[in-house]
């Protein structure tokens, strides 16, 4: 997850951007984003072009505030 967040766009990946971290095609790089999606680990955003995904569950999880345990 970390190469397919490191696009120009930071926390945002296109499929193109995907393949080209990753080493395979466009095609794969899709079906390995759809997948995801599948899982609930990544998102596609709706009503842009081309297509960015983005792991906002695992972001959600990065941006936590970790607990110090002192409570």
């Amino acid at each position: 997850m970390q190469r397919l967040g490191a696009g120009p766009c930071g926390r945002l990946t296109t499929a193109s951007q995907a393949s080209a971290a990753l080493g395979i095609s466009c095609a794969g790089a899709r079906r390995v984003l759809s997948r995801l999606i599948d899982a609930g680990t990544v998102t596609r955003v709706d009503n842009i072009w081309p297509s960015l995904y983005v792991a906002q569950p695992l972001l959600d999880e990065i941006d936590r505030p970790i607990s110090s345990g002192a409570d």
